[in-house]
């Protein structure tokens, strides 16, 4: 049985922060079904709920929904996820987040809000 590291820990905190529960949810639903067939590793991560913000564990759950994670018999507030699929989901998050949060660094460093005009091409004629 694995547990989650700290930075691992850290990076569904700052999922649980940046997206609201409908939109993570979403997220982890989209990994799962665009995701390569994962064939079960034997391993697994034992997954807290006091561990989590209550938008992170709504998406553990989704896990859950999809058959791909259960909850312990002795623990309902415990979820055992397949280590492949959840090392999957917390990678595509973390890119994801990434993108997101060099988009807020970018614009904010710019100090001018994005419009749809900004990346639009000018055609010229070209000469030769």
């Amino acid at each position: 049985m694995k547990y989650l590291s700290k930075h691992q820990s850290d990076l569904w905190a700052q999922a649980g922060n940046e997206f609201t529960p409908a939109r993570l949810k979403e997220e982890v639903s989209e990994i799962i079904k665009w995701a390569p067939g994962l064939q079960p590793c034997g391993e697994y991560y034992l997954i807290h709920r006091d561990k989590f913000s209550e938008t992170s564990w709504q998406a553990m759950l989704e896990i859950e929904d999809w058959g791909m994670a259960k909850r312990k018999n002795y623990d309902k507030d415990a979820l055992q996820v397949d280590a492949s699929l959840l090392d999957l989901i917390m990678q595509t998050i973390k890119l994801v987040l990434e993108i997101l949060l060099s988009t807020t660094i970018n614009r904010s460093a710019s100090k001018k809000p994005r419009t749809p005009h900004d990346n639009q091409m000018s055609l010229e004629p070209c000469t030769l």
